[in-house]
């Protein structure tokens, strides 16, 4: 396993605990939400190199998102210095 992904399914503080695993696997949260979960999560310090943002992918014609929501949402992952990624 080199990652899980999460929906914000647990809490800040758990998601933050959980980047500090053993086994260096990456927490990736959906960086396709407008709220403010990552500020939260960087609260509590967690492991930056084990946290990872991606945005949603949705296998369905005209169910992406638009450029301007994906540069907002890309920027609260970026001003922490998180790696990024979404699917093209």
């Amino acid at each position: 396993v080199d990652g899980i992904r999460l929906d914000e399914g647990v809490g800040a503080k758990e998601t933050s605990d959980m980047t500090y695993n053993p086994y260096g696997i990456k927490v990736e949260l959906n960086m396709s939400v407008m709220n403010h979960y990552i500020d939260n999560v960087m609260d509590f310090e967690p492991n930056r190199a084990c946290l990872v943002g991606y945005h949603n992918f949705y296998p369905h014609r005209y169910a992406g998102i638009s450029e301007s929501f994906f540069l907002e949402g890309s920027k609260k992952f970026k001003k922490y210095g998180l790696r990024t990624a979404a699917f093209v």
